[in-house]
């Protein structure tokens, strides 16, 4: 089996999917790394959130 060098052709379709699917990923590890900083420090955040609304 040879190799060929020249790049296959991707369609807007395919280069929109791919896009799309790895916003989601990096979109997914955000909203998973903000929710493990929420529950690690919730006493702090609660305590300044309760200086400001009492």
């Amino acid at each position: 089996m040879s190799y060929s060098g020249r790049r296959r052709y991707k369609s807007r379709r395919e280069r929109t999917d791919k896009m799309w699917n790895n916003f989601k990923v990096v979109m997914l590890f955000l909203c998973l790394v903000a929710v493990v900083l929420l529950v690690s420090d919730w006493t702090e955040i609660k305590d300044y959130i309760s200086t400001y609304f009492r």
